[in-house]
């Protein structure tokens, strides 16, 4: 049954390893188009995004300086980084906005799957300083730092280093539908 998935969302994965291509201008807005498209509550669309690219030499080392040294290491081979942020409040009427996250987490998967689409694969890492980030970046506090994302085209998993290699060569696992799907009510 799983020849029925889209594509986009079957081969789709979290790499950690970049070939040496760049990305377009327009491939980076159309990422941007698709998190655009997301639903959310209220259509308040909470998301916003802060990014780099490697052709961008000081904002692309700010970044890379964001992330901790493991995350650093692999990441710094994507040729796109991207910081989604969060906004708290509805602008609606000025309340939590307790679906931000999830709305923002719809935003990103469509970014993802967009991604995926156009030959490309995403990683989202939480392994960042998020108060540095927030001052390096200027974020307000009106915003939540999510994650960065490192966007790029496949390398070579075998001119990989150690323990990169080992871990893009991995059979991809997935919880089985059963584990977390639940009729009716909770076990």
């Amino acid at each position: 049954m799983n020849e029925l998935l889209l594509p986009a969302i079957r081969d789709r994965y979290s790499p950690m390893i970049f070939g040496d291509r760049k990305i377009s201008e327009t491939a980076v807005y159309l990422l941007f188009e698709a998190a655009r498209w997301a639903p959310s509550s209220f259509n308040e669309q909470p998301w916003a995004f802060v990014y780099t690219t490697d052709d961008q030499q000081k904002g692309y080392e700010q970044f890379l300086s964001l992330l901790t040294a493991y995350n650093r290491d692999w990441a710094s081979s994507a040729p796109l980084l991207i910081l989604s942020l969060t906004k708290k409040r509805f602008a609606l009427n000025g309340k939590d906005n307790s679906y931000a996250l999830h709305d923002t987490g719809m935003a990103v998967g469509n970014l993802i799957l967009q991604a995926s689409f156009m030959g490309m694969q995403a990683h989202q890492m939480g392994g960042y300083d998020k108060a540095k980030a927030r001052e390096t970046l200027n974020i307000s506090e009106e915003y939540i730092p999510c994650a960065i994302i490192a966007v790029g085209y496949p390398g070579n998993p075998y001119e990989a280093a150690e323990p990169y290699r080992e871990r893009a060569l991995e059979e991809r696992v997935r919880n089985p539908v059963s584990d977390f799907v639940f009729k009716e009510r909770m076990p």
